[in-house]
């Protein structure tokens, strides 16, 4: 039976969903792999991790790299009982729970359990579990080296004690023994609710008055620890100039909570289950052999993608795909279980057509090349093309809706599958009475809720969306899904990112 499990790497994270995509095992995964990204993107420690392994991936440096993962893995203790916690607790997961679950992770929960054991309840116990970890990852001497130090030579030998998240995290322990938890002890509120929307600061106008109280708290008894802390976004100036240090872009910071959990969330890669053995037949079989469907509906599929996602999709068994940077083939699903496909990328709209009725699914990514979508123009019509959507909703979205004249028609669609239910974003963009291409992608829980709150939380897109159910009975998305799910196992929203 295959299992459930997350990976975090600093360009997001992937999440393999076993045998049941619903299953609260995938949430609980997801989730915490989210956690990761969450306090690694928001402190300085973490930020300065990122940024060297984003320089050392750019340059191709393998032991810049290494020397990077060496600076993360002195933070591995905080990490990962601040991921354990805030997955865990919220989805009302005890120890023993996750003991049958994810056994190596029960000792994480456990001692993240041990330090807020004597609050009320398990809203002011995630104030608490989050202060802790963004303090021991804010240490202001590192800030200090960084002026000092060119940062792309920084190596995990030259961070003394008080820089060290996991030693921090000890002399923070031994402080909270023996003064407590000061103002969030006598707290006064609805301590018990963790629903997702109390998860972002502007749902909730007490959120960051109590974060804050918090992690002043924790910094106050770091402070008196030997290990000075930055204020709670003190890190922010810092990453600016760091950015600047190692040759990447600078970012924006005035985003509010809810678009940077949707940010964080499409970060994720879902994997419905292994890369499926593939056939490539030979150049000049004739396209009308790839035809799928019964009599009735008989039809090539047509699927145009980034050649790299389509070598991540499938382990070849023969035959090799053209070298262009986006390819096209035809494809379908053997009765073994095998995926057949012919590359057709040099071969013009008419002979495929000629061949029998097409249906298309081209990725977001390819559409944005003028070149594919001009040669393939005849069949990329609204009603004939459905897009798989692996660029960011964020970014997109956002951009399509500035325009006053613009609307967004969403649905989240369920398909049940090998792996029981999938879910389906399912979305157009609406000019009055004309609609865009449909546009789709497999997204998990954890992703549909932060879209839901982003779009619900957002006062720009008041009046601007509208959910409607429908989108999912289009004959054109239940072609298209049926061959994506049966066809692809790999999905995200991150093709070309950088972060």
């Amino acid at each position: 039976m295959r299992q459930v499990s997350g990976v975090y790497h600093h360009r997001g994270w992937r999440v393999e969903v076993g045998e049941d995509a619903e299953a609260e095992e995938v949430l609980v995964a997801s989730m915490h792999e989210a956690m990761h990204d969450r306090l690694q993107m928001t402190t300085i420690y973490g930020c300065t991790v990122v940024l060297l392994q984003e320089r050392a991936t750019r340059d191709r440096n393998e032991k810049a790299l290494m020397q990077a993962m060496a600076l993360q893995a002195g933070s591995t203790r905080v990490h990962e009982e601040y991921a354990t916690w805030m997955s865990a607790i919220p989805a009302g997961w005890e120890v023993e729970i996750l003991r049958r679950t994810f056994p190596l992770y029960a000792r994480h929960l456990d001692r993240a359990q041990r330090r807020v054991q004597g609050l009320h309840g398990p809203y002011l116990a995630m104030h608490a579990t989050q202060a802790v970890a963004r303090a021991c990852m804010q240490p202001a001497d590192l800030t200090e080296l960084l002026d000092r130090q060119d940062p792309v030579t920084l190596t995990a030998g030259m961070l003394d004690h008080s820089m060290r998240p996991d030693v921090r995290l000890q002399r923070l322990e031994r402080a909270l023994s023996q003064h407590g938890w000061g103002p969030l002890k006598d707290w006064a509120g609805d301590a018990t609710d963790l629903s997702p929307e109390r998860f972002a600061e502007d749902a909730d106008p007490g959120w960051g008055e109590l974060n804050r109280a918090a992690y002043e708290w924790c910094s106050q008894l770091l402070e008196s620890s030997g290990c000075p802390t930055l204020p709670y976004d003190g890190h922010r100036p810092y990453v600016d100039s760091l950015r600047q240090a190692v040759g990447l872009p600078e970012a924006s910071n005035d985003m509010p909570s809810s678009l940077v959990a949707l940010m964080s969330v499409e970060s994720e890669t879902l994997v419905l289950g292994d890369p499926l053995p593939a056939i490539i037949l030979p150049r000049g079989t004739p396209p009308a052999e790839l035809a799928a469907g019964d009599d009735g509906r008989r039809h090539l599929f047509l699927a145009i993608r980034p050649r790299k996602a389509l070598q991540d999709q499938y382990r070849l068994i023969s035959g090799s795909l053209s070298d262009a940077p986006h390819v096209a083939v035809l494809r379908r699903l053997r009765e073994d279980g095998a995926i057949e496909m012919l590359d057709v990328t040099e071969l013009s709209p008419t002979e495929i057509t000629n061949a029998g009725a097409v249906v298309v699914s081209i990725a977001m990514s390819s559409l944005a090349q003028e070149a594919v979508q001009q040669h393939w123009k005849p069949l990329l019509g609204r009603h004939q093309a459905a897009v798989l959507c692996d660029l960011r909703p964020s970014a997109n979205l956002r951009g399509w809706l500035r325009d006053s004249a613009l609307a967004l028609r969403y649905a989240i669609v369920g398909i049940e599958t090998r792996v029981g239910m999938v879910r389906l974003l399912v979305f157009q963009i609406e000019h009055g009475t004309s609609a865009s291409r449909i546009y789709m992608s497999p997204v998990s829980r954890l992703f549909s809720t932060g879209l839901l709150l982003w779009l619900n939380e957002t006062q720009s897109l008041t009046g601007k969306t509208r959910h409607d159910d429908t989108l999912g009975d289009l004959p054109l998305l239940r072609f298209s899904a049926a061959h994506i799910l049966l066809e692809e196992r790999t999905f995200s929203f991150t093709t070309g990112d950088t972060r």
